[in-house]
């Protein structure tokens, strides 16, 4: 039976520990010194309930042997941490006579080490987790007492995960640590063969490589938002500039492709512009231009008076990113293209296309267009698969999509109505290993 446990944490672990924990059995807190600011939470909550709080020192520190002793002398059966940024040596394992646990917000073994949510955003993980596990001389290397799964959604930001983790950390506390303090957890060693360890990040490394797709510069960006130091770019005079708010994709899409990135989607004749509001007047007329409507969906016009309000709200989305199409002989405007339905999680989008000056058609513009919003499809946005909807009638869109790489996947009976009558609509589609650059 455990009868006094010493807690080891920050503003947020430590509070969450307590919470859990019968209050009799609590003997004392412990912050790291490395973290001076998340001590004033700790240390009130220490003062509260008339405990030591006390602060550990770096090891190579004169005051790390007093440290030592002064844990020693508290002589906690059991250590619990939750939120702590600094080791435990040896000489502190060995003094708790049933062990010590910690609270890791990730999954292990293959989550190891610092700044696991970070890491799992850069490596466009779709789930995390928090896990229970005994504590040796290593970091994370324990045997395990309990896991939680959290998924992470596509337009979650660090500190969302962080939100639902913490309640699913509760959940586990509240079951398992009654178990705990009468020696009834589980326990299981790691799965070697599984294990990764990830080094702590720093500020540096969130400096931005306009060369990294989209995807990638997305989940930089909401990996590191306030109060993390923020992913950054340098200009070319130097200057550094942080993103430490959310972006979306299509607001990603227009640095990259813009002035900051200086990145470029284009043939020898033509070149795909993100949208920007400066652009809309031109692209209105085209944008608006809708001969046939599929599926019989309403289709609203886009009003010189909405011009902002709807570049706004296309800007807020994941799910579509529109280009305008441009000649670089001249610079001018000659349609626009989009991806839309983007599904990032089954990583699919319908692309759609449209020349918009009748004499700019039958010359390879459409085509060069549609290979270079395919480039940008499969590796900026790390897509799987990219379809589009040609009605059966249009046998020249057909056989420029097919020169692009598509090929007909089905039919879909009687879809549009065009001039009073049904019509079918022919699905297209074309995968990621299939597109030839």
């Amino acid at each position: 039976m455990i009868n006094s446990v010493l807690v080891f944490g920050d503003d947020l672990g430590v509070p969450q520990s307590i919470k859990h924990l019968p209050s009799r059995i609590i003997c004392g807190i412990v912050v790291a010194e490395i973290r001076p600011h998340q001590h004033k939470t700790p240390q009130d909550l220490a003062e509260r309930m008339h405990i030591p709080c006390l602060i550990q020192p770096r090891v190579s520190s004169p005051e790390y042997p007093s440290f030592v002793e002064k844990v020693r002398q508290i002589n906690p059966d059991l250590i619990f941490v939750n939120s702590y940024s600094m080791l435990l040596r040896s000489e502190i394992l060995a003094i708790p006579r049933y062990g010590a646990v910690n609270v890791h917000g990730a999954l292990l073994p293959e989550y190891r080490g610092p700044n696991p949510t970070q890491w799992a955003l850069l490596n466009d993980e779709t789930e995390t987790g928090v896990t229970m596990h005994y504590m040796d001389e290593h970091f994370d290397t324990g045997e395990i007492i309990a896991q939680r799964r959290v998924p992470i959604y596509f337009d979650d930001t660090w500190r969302d995960i962080q939100a639902h983790i913490s309640v699913e950390t509760d959940k586990m506390l509240e079951e398992e640590i009654p178990k705990l303090l009468a020696g009834t957890n589980t326990r299981r060693p790691q799965d070697e063969s599984r294990a990764k360890k990830w080094p702590r990040r720093h500020p540096e490394d969130g400096q931005i490589d306009w060369h990294q797709s989209v995807h990638y510069i997305y989940n930089l960006v909401r990996a590191l938002v306030k109060p993390y130091p923020g992913a950054f770019y340098v200009d070319v005079s130097g200057k550094h500039t942080v993103l430490d708010e959310y972006l979306t994709i299509p607001q990603v899409t227009a640095l990259k492709y813009g002035q900051e990135g200086g990145q470029a989607l284009r043939t020898g004749h033509v070149a795909l512009t993100p949208l920007c509001i400066d652009a809309l007047p031109a692209l209105a007329a085209w944008l608006n231009e809708r001969e046939q409507v599929l599926f019989n969906a309403p289709y609203k016009p886009i009003h010189e008076s909405q011009h902002q309000a709807w570049f706004e709200g296309i800007q807020a989305r994941n799910d579509v990113v529109i280009f305008g199409i441009r000649l670089l002989q001249d610079r001018k405007l000659i349609g626009s293209c989009q991806l839309h339905s983007v599904d990032h999680v089954h990583r699919s989008a319908e692309l759609q296309i449209r020349i918009g000056n009748t004499s700019q058609r039958g010359r390879g513009y459409g085509l060069e267009a549609v290979r270079l919003l395919l480039e940008f499809a499969f590796n900026d946005l790390n897509l799987h698969r990219v379809y589009l909807h040609v009605f059966s009638t249009n046998t020249a869109a057909t056989h420029l999509y097919e020169k692009a790489g598509f090929k007909k996947e089905g039919v879909l009976r009687e879809a549009a109505h065009i001039n009073g009558k049904y019509i079918d609509v022919a699905v297209m589609g074309i995968l990621r290993d299939e597109h030839e650059p």
